[in-house]
């Protein structure tokens, strides 16, 4: 009995000191960064999947990658969301619009404001100086470019708004800044300058901002603006 114990303890012990399994010493990889020499088929054949898994899981729009990028793998678990912030996909050329809904929310159109970035080709609506909207637009091409400078919206028309010099194009959601024949509204965003001298929104964002803001509403057109840091998660904001 004595030498049964002895091996029974012996077998214990030997268990407990086992080093972990292959699998949770090493955990499996979630994300890669492509490196030179790198091709979608290669990192795929590696990490044991199709190289069509990763162009879907990344959303990637070629299967040209670039030195750098972090592909997500299969396996990985989504990000999670932040519940305060939505993004809207408005063109391939140009970043998501995103709306931050508690920041929206404290919006009362006494309190907004309009900042319009012509380097970037982006708008902000402003609650109280924090970011509400983030979103591409398009203004003034070359010969017909986008005034800078601060404007008071003067004139406000939700629909039936054509233009009286283009071939009666529609303007709906139409806001005129000051005295002068520019405005923001709904309009085509190709992903840069194109229009005659307005501030083309996209149609999914116009109404937002045309039903947060009032005649008198300050616009703020510059060359170059530099967005307000990012605060802690409580009064998250849109990039």
């Amino acid at each position: 009995m004595k030498s049964i114990s002895c091996i029974i303890l012996a077998v214990l012990t030997f268990t407990a000191v086992l080093p972990l399994s292959a699998n949770a010493a090493n955990p499996k990889p979630t994300t890669y960064v492509v490196k030179k020499g790198d091709t979608l088929s290669r990192i795929a054949r590696i990490h044991g999947c199709h190289w069509k898994e990763l162009v879907r899981l990344n959303k990637l729009k070629s299967e040209i990658i670039a030195i750098g990028l972090e592909l997500r793998l299969p396996g990985a678990s989504t990000p999670p969301q932040d519940p305060n912030n939505t993004t809207i996909k408005i063109n391939s050329k140009q970043d998501p619009a995103t709306l931050n809904k508690q920041v929206l929310a404290k919006a009362t159109s006494q309190n907004t404001s309009i900042i319009v970035d012509l380097s970037r080709q982006r708008a902000f609506l402003l609650v109280d100086g924090a970011v509400a909207i983030n979103t591409p637009v398009s203004t003034g091409k070359a010969g017909n470019s986008t005034p800078k400078g601060m404007f008071k919206i003067t004139e406000r028309v939700e629909s039936g708004k054509t233009s009286n010099k283009y071939d009666d194009a529609p303007m709906p959601y139409w806001m005129r800044l000051g005295t002068s024949p520019i405005g923001l509204h709904i309009g085509h965003l190709p992903g840069y300058p194109a229009s005659h001298g307005c501030i083309r929104l996209p149609k999914s964002i116009a109404p937002l901002i045309f039903a947060n803001t009032k005649s008198g509403t300050v616009v703020s057109i510059q060359q170059s603006w530099d967005a307000p840091p990012t605060p802690p998660p409580a009064m998250l904001v849109c990039r």
